[in-house]
């Protein structure tokens, strides 16, 4: 539905905007992506937005003077080009800091979006300012202008419209090279030293940040500890050297830089079998697996 601001008049916003609110049916809710409102908005000083929630995810683009953010006890000042995310079901609070000021934004929900918002917040911060900003913005743009002239698409070509911007969203830039992120730093490390002890101190050092500091961090980006990382990251590639390989469990252990018992307890409490009994079991010709070795898979 296409907002008419010449009867809604909401304080600061010029009648020359454009808005849209959508209601989605219940099994868009249920499987897809959805968009909820969107719009280009020409604003004043007067215009300001507080919630202390809100259900939809936000992405606010500016175009043209200055907005200011409160947001996650923090203060920005948004300028032409700058893109925002923002999950309002935390308090927010943004408003005009220029006579003039043009922005367009979308709201969306749906599947796990609220879920992959707060990796992304927690992971990279909310402001993005790299090159991957114009990406979103012509995507926002377009989105909108789709709307403004009453075009009609699938709900599944809706949802990949917002799972684009989402992957706009990542920081990853799809034009400049970048130093990598503490947590690919430790990853990096991870899979260069798949055969020795890895310990805390070794990835922080590797990420160039303290053990406390690295330890927090990497947790909020994957969800995991990094030595839970290095575990499931070392008994993935001793998984490998069983099934493809004739290696016995001690030379197996040595891979991957564990002593023969640490290595046959882990492995047995992560999969349910001793190593040697998970290699008989794959390399059987006949009859299926007896039981589910999926669900001792330590999520990555």
């Amino acid at each position: 539905m296409r907002l008419d601001f010449h009867a809604i008049k909401e304080a600061g916003v010029d009648p020359s905007s454009i808005g849209f609110s959508f209601t989605p049916l219940p099994a868009t809710r249920e499987l897809y992506f959805y968009i909820t409102e969107c719009g280009h908005y020409f604003c004043n000083r007067n215009y300001a937005t507080k919630r202390d929630y809100y259900s939809p995810i936000l992405v606010l683009c500016i175009y043209d003077g200055i907005m200011t953010v409160e947001y996650r006890n923090h203060i920005y000042h948004l300028g032409k080009g700058d893109v925002m995310l923002m999950d309002c079901r935390e308090a927010h609070y943004y408003y005009a800091s220029s006579d003039k000021m043009e922005f367009m934004f979308v709201h969306f929900e749906g599947s796990n979006a609220h879920e992959i918002c707060q990796h992304l917040l927690n992971a990279n911060g909310c402001l993005i300012r790299n090159s991957n900003a114009v990406m979103i913005r012509n995507l926002v743009r377009d989105a909108i202008y789709f709307f403004v002239e009453e075009k009609v698409e699938s709900t599944a070509e809706a949802s990949l419209r917002v799972y684009t911007l989402l992957t706009y969203l990542q920081q990853d830039s799809v034009f400049d090279r970048r130093e990598l992120t503490p947590v690919e730093k430790a990853v990096e490390y991870v899979n260069s030293h798949i055969s020795s002890k890895i310990s805390l101190h070794d990835l922080a050092e590797a990420a160039n940040l303290s053990d406390y500091y690295f330890s927090r961090h990497f947790k909020a980006a994957t969800g995991i500890s990094p030595i839970e990382y290095v575990a499931a990251k070392k008994l993935d590639y001793a998984k490998s050297l069983l099934i493809r390989t004739s290696g016995t469990t001690t030379e197996i252990a040595a891979q991957v830089g564990y002593s023969t018992r640490s290595f046959i307890n882990l492995f047995t409490a992560h999969f349910g079998y001793p190593p040697q009994k998970f290699r008989q079991i794959m390399q059987a010709s006949a009859a299926p697996l007896p039981i589910d070795l999926g669900r001792f898979i330590p999520e990555k």
